[in-house]
């Protein structure tokens, strides 16, 4: 049967000590933990400990939180900040009730699960019978609210970001190593790591100054702000652009009008070819178009007026039957004239 990582809660009134410890029952650990055993099925809303990041890593998160929404990149067991792009969101920090978490990790598997940077480092050197605890002092959170953050939202260099920072657990933390012994006789991991049978690994934040920490503060205290915990939200895909409505259908009228437009449309480049050569062009241009019952250009005869001449009318006759016309409405053919007045050049 796979081991669970031992959770305990202690809630800290005051300055005082921890006032109580708790058990979990049994199969609960993952979701006490806000993790799943497996790295690959975590969530994007569920909490990811942070608190094996590098120094660095922790200290670039802390400063980012400062500025705005920190957009990530999801990498399995990994989050990795994307630096190249910032978020038009920021957080507004909650204190809460003054509380430390102690988690246990029994195993290499659990280690792996909630703390994987870690369990990288250790390698092949954690010995069988011994433990990893995380003693955590969380003084309050940095949270976005619950608007869903859309791709719109994101300035700069942003393909990389698959999710954002939604919430971010700031506090103090301690973490150990030493002989996997019950961890009842020693709730308080933070305060028993100091034991020679016990190895300290990592630790960020001063104790005495999460003990000044206040639910009415609106800032961390000094040297309790490191974090400990992130949610992640994904970037909400964009909406689809509305739907538009077809324009309504033309009328037969407005249809033969569009038609006639197209044609005037089509004799141009006869006129620009014919004004190169005549540039004092002037007169009437009269095309009479006989049209099929499906709109059809049956035939053109041009017949022109002026100093006009046939190389024009044939040109304009031939681009006119190129054009469609509306079918009538009446199912009979039909017949169009179409005027065409070419006047001189202004000088």
């Amino acid at each position: 049967m796979r081991a669970w990582p031992l959770v305990v809660a202690l809630a800290l009134g005051g300055c005082g000590g921890p006032s109580s410890s708790a058990r979990p029952p049994p199969g609960t650990g993952a979701q006490l933990l806000g993790r799943a055993p497996s790295c690959d099925a975590v969530e994007e809303d569920e909490g990811r400990l942070v608190v094996d990041w590098s120094p660095l890593e922790r200290a670039k998160l802390e400063a980012a939180a400062r500025r705005g929404a920190v957009p990530v990149r999801l990498e399995g067991c990994r989050a990795r900040l994307v630096d190249t792009c910032t978020v038009r969101r920021s957080y507004a920090f909650l204190g809460t009730t003054r509380q430390r978490e102690v988690i246990v990790l029994r195993d290499r598997d659990e280690i792996g699960a909630t703390l994987p940077l870690l369990g990288a480092r250790l390698g092949g050197s954690f010995a069988h019978a011994s433990s990893v605890d995380v003693a955590m002092t969380v003084i309050g959170r940095y949270e976005l609210g619950a608007r869903a953050i859309g791709a719109s939202e994101l300035e700069g260099e942003c393909d990389r970001v698959t999710h954002v920072v939604a919430s971010l657990s700031v506090g103090a933390f301690a973490i150990s190593t030493g002989a996997a012994t019950d961890a009842a006789l020693r709730a308080d991991v933070a305060h028993a790591s100091h034991s020679t049978e016990r190895r300290r690994l990592d630790a960020a934040g001063v104790e005495e100054e999460c003990a000044r920490a206040r639910r009415s503060d609106d800032t961390p205290p000094q040297d309790c702000g490191i974090p400990l915990r992130v949610e992640l939200r994904g970037i909400a895909a964009a909406a689809p652009p509305p739907k538009v409505a077809p324009p309504p259908p033309l009328t037969e009228n407005d249809a033969l009008k569009h038609a006639l437009a197209n044609a005037r449309k089509e004799i141009v480049p006869c006129h620009r070819a014919a004004r190169a050569t005549s540039p004092d062009l002037s007169g009437l241009l009269t095309l009479g178009v006989k049209l099929g019952r499906n709109g059809n250009v049956r035939s053109v005869v041009a017949k022109h007026e002026g100093n006009l001449d046939d190389t024009l009318a044939d040109c304009a006759a031939t681009r006119v039957a190129l054009v469609s016309f509306p079918p009538a409405e009446d199912d009979r053919p039909r017949a169009l004239v179409i005027p065409v007045v070419f006047a001189p050049l202004a000088r």
